[in-house]
C-alpha cells in the first residue's frame, strides 16, 4: 500500500510587511499570512520548516537568495517542498516577467529578485514536490505554461510522479493586502480550505482550485495556478496529508514520537551524517590533517557520545523495512555532494575549526536540542545536562501575562517552550519526549496591594496563601495521594513545595503523573510552577530521586526582581 507518510514535508516563509525604500508602501498582513500557514501546516498537516521564517528585516536580496540556494543540499529526491512569499511584487512592462521585490530593494530592477531566478533555484533542487506560492502584485507572471485538468485522480499515481506547480495570488494585476491585522484575501482563502478540509488527503491542485473560486468571489482579483516548466515536472502532484484524521495505529505516533519530532530526528541524521561524510573526505584528501580531524571527531563524541546511534536507532524503529533504502539514498547524496565539490585546505581548516564549535554547542536549534535529548547520559539524569551548562533562560519581562512580575528561571536547552494558552500560564514547556511538563503561572490579587510592604506584611500574606489544604483543594482530585510539603524561602520570597501524586481525567484518557508544585508569593503576586510526569512512562521507583533533585536545581536557578 502506498505510504504518503513517507514523505518528509518541508517549508519556507518569506513575509514582507515592511521595506527599507519609501518607494515601496508598507503592507499589513504579510508576516501575518506567514504565521498563519506555519501553525496550519506544521500542526495539521505534518510540515516543518526548512529554515527560519523570512521576515521584513531580514528578507534581503542576498538572504533569501542564500537560502532558496542552501535547499540543494538540504532536501532529498522524496522530500516535499512548500515555499511561500508574501510582499511586494513588481513588472518589467517591456517583457512582461515579474519579480520579488526584497526588504532592501532600492528604485532599480537590479535590485530585485526575478522570476527567472527563482526557477533556476527551484531546478537546483532535488525533491519529488514542489509547491510555489505567492501572494503579491504581478505574481501570475511566473506561470509559464497551462495547466492541465485531465488528471488521473489516483493519489499513488500523481504522488509517484514528480512536481512543480505554482499559486499565485492575482495574473498580471495588482492584489490586496486587506485590512490590518485581517490577513489578505487570498491567504484567508488558503488558510480557509486547508483549516475546512476533513479529507485524509487533498492535492495541491483540489486545494488551489478551492483557493481560486473563494479568492475570485470576495476580491477583485483572479487567483491562477499552472506549472514551473523546465522544473523537471512529470505531471505530479504533491498529496497534503491531513495528520489529525484517521491516524494509522502503525504511524508515527505509536512509537511515541510526533510528526514533527520525527522530522527534527531525520534532519538531525542528515546533519550529522553530512558532517562524518566531509570528515572523511578531508581526512582522504589531506593526510596531514588527520591528527585534526581525529581531535574534532573526539570533541564531538565527547559532546555528544550516544545521540546519533540513539536517533539512528529510533528513525530504524519508526521506518522499518524503509529505513535501509532511505540510510543508502542519504548516504549517496552526500557521497555525490562531496565528490563533485572540490574542498580546499583552506575550506577543510574552517570546517575543522566549525565542527569545533559544534561539538561546543554551537549547532542550530532545533537540531541542538535533538542531540541533547537523545544522549543516554542526559535521558538516565537530567540533571547532568543542566549542570554541563546546556540551558536556557526563561525571562517574564517579554511576557504580558506576568502582570509586571519580573522573574527569570533556567530550563534545559533540549526542552521545548510554548506560550500557556491558558489566561495567567506564561510557558509550557516539555522534555523532548514530552514525558515531563512544566508549567509557569502568575497570578496577580489587586485587593491587597500595599503602598509600603514591610517584612512583617509579606510573611503574614505568605501565611495564608501557602495553606497546603486550600491548595490542594484548588488543584487536585479527590483521589490524590500526598507525599510531602515543605514551606521554604527562595530568593528572599517565601514559598512551599508540593509533591504529590494526581489522577488525570478526560473524556477518554486516564492518567496518573506525580507532581512536585512550588508556590511562591511576593506583595500580591503569586508564582506557580509545577512539574509533572506521567507515571506511563517513566519508573519513578527508580527514578523520582533524581527527578526531584532536578526539579529543585531549577528552581534553585529563579531570580526574582523584587520591587
Amino acid at each position: 500500500m502506498h505510504n504518503f507518510n513517507n514523505r518528509v514535508n518541508y517549508l519556507m516563509v518569506i513575509g514582507i510587511d515592511r521595506y527599507q525604500n519609501d518607494k515601496y508602501k508598507n503592507l499589513n498582513n504579510a508576516v501575518l499570512g506567514c504565521e498563519h500557514l506555519i501553525n496550519e501546516l506544521t500542526q495539521n498537516y505534518g510540515f516543518e520548516l526548512i529554515v527560519e521564517p523570512i521576515y521584513n528585516e531580514s528578507a534581503t536580496q542576498k538572504n533569501i537568495i542564500e537560502k532558496l540556494s542552501s535547499l540543494q543540499f538540504s532536501i532529498f529526491k522524496e522530500d516535499n517542498l512548500i515555499i511561500y512569499f508574501a510582499g511586494h511584487g513588481q513588472i518589467n512592462t517591456h517583457t512582461n516577467k515579474g519579480a520579488w521585490i526584497p526588504f532592501d530593494a532600492s528604485d532599480s530592477a537590479v535590485d530585485y529578485i526575478p522570476n527567472i531566478l527563482i526557477k533556476d533555484k527551484i531546478e537546483d533542487i532535488d525533491a519529488k514536490h514542489i509547491f510555489l506560492i505567492s501572494d503579491s502584485c504581478f505574481s501570475g507572471t511566473f506561470l509559464t505554461r497551462s495547466v492541465n485538468n485531465n488528471f488521473d485522480i489516483s493519489y499513488e499515481k500523481l504522488d509517484s510522479k514528480k512536481s512543480r506547480w505554482y499559486l499565485a495570488s492575482g495574473g498580471i494585476e495588482t492584489v490586496s493586502d486587506g485590512k490590518p491585522g485581517q490577513g489578505s484575501p487570498f491567504t484567508n482563502s488558503l488558510i480557509e480550505q486547508l483549516t475546512n478540509n476533513r479529507n485524509k488527503y487533498i492535492t495541491i491542485l483540489e486545494l488551489s482550485n478551492e483557493v481560486i473560486l473563494k479568492t475570485g468571489n470576495i476580491a477583485n482579483q483572479q487567483p491562477v495556478y499552472g506549472e514551473i516548466k523546465n522544473g523537471g515536472h512529470e505531471n505530479g502532484q504533491m498529496i497534503l496529508v491531513r495528520t489529525d484524521i484517521n491516524k494509522n495505529k502503525s504511524s508515527i505516533t505509536e512509537n511515541k514520537i510526533s510528526n514533527e519530532d520525527f522530522n527534527i530526528h531525520m534532519k538531525t541524521y542528515g546533519y550529522f551524517l553530512g558532517q562524518s561524510k566531509t570528515l572523511d573526505t578531508i581526512e582522504n584528501k589531506f593526510p596531514q590533517l588527520r591528527r585534526d580531524v581525529l581531535k574534532v571527531k573526539t570533541e564531538w563524541a565527547i559532546t555528544y557520545s550516544t545521540s546519533p546511534e540513539n536517533i539512528v536507532e529510533k528513525l530504524r524503529g519508526i521506518l522499518g523495512d524503509s529505513w535501509e533504502k532511505y540510510e543508502d539514498m542519504v548516504t549517496k547524496h552526500f557521497e555525490k555532494y562531496l565528490k563533485n565539490d572540490d574542498i580546499s585546505f583552506e575550506e577543510a581548516i574552517e570546517f575543522l575549526k566549525e565542527v569545533s564549535l559544534r561539538a561546543n554547542g554551537e549547532i542550530p536549534s532545533p537540531i541542538l536540542e535533538c542531540l541533547l535529548a537523545n544522549k543516554t547520559e542526559y535521558r538516565i539524569d537530567p540533571i547532568k545536562e543542566f549542570i554541563n551548562n546546556f540551558r536556557k533562560t526563561l525571562k517574564s519581562n517579554n511576557n504580558e501575562k506576568s502582570t509586571g512580575f519580573d522573574f527569570q528561571v533556567e530550563i534545559p536547552l533540549s526542552w521545548t517552550v510554548k506560550e500557556g494558552k491558558r489566561p495567567h500560564v506564561l510557558w509550557l514547556t516539555n522534555n523532548f519526549d514530552k514525558t515531563v511538563l512544566a508549567t509557569f503561572t502568575v497570578v496577580s490579587n489587586p485587593d491587597i496591594i500595599q503602598e509600603n510592604w514591610t517584612r512583617e506584611m509579606l510573611k503574614e500574606i505568605a501565611d495564608i496563601k501557602l495553606n497546603s489544604e486550600y491548595i490542594y483543594e484548588m488543584i487536585a482530585s479527590e483521589k490524590i495521594n500526598k507525599i510531602s510539603e515543605k514551606r521554604i524561602i527562595i530568593d528572599g520570597c517565601h514559598g512551599i513545595i508540593l509533591e504529590f501524586e494526581d489522577e488525570f481525567k478526560r473524556i477518554d484518557y486516564n492518567a496518573t503523573f506525580y507532581f512536585k508544585q512550588y508556590f511562591i508569593t511576593y506583595k500580591h503576586f503569586d508564582l506557580i510552577v509545577s512539574f509533572q510526569i506521567d507515571k506511563k512512562y517513566i519508573d519513578l521507583n527508580k527514578a523520582k530521586e533524581v527527578y526531584s533533585q532536578f526539579f529543585n536545581l531549577i528552581m534553585n536557578s529563579l531570580i526574582i526582581n523584587k520591587f
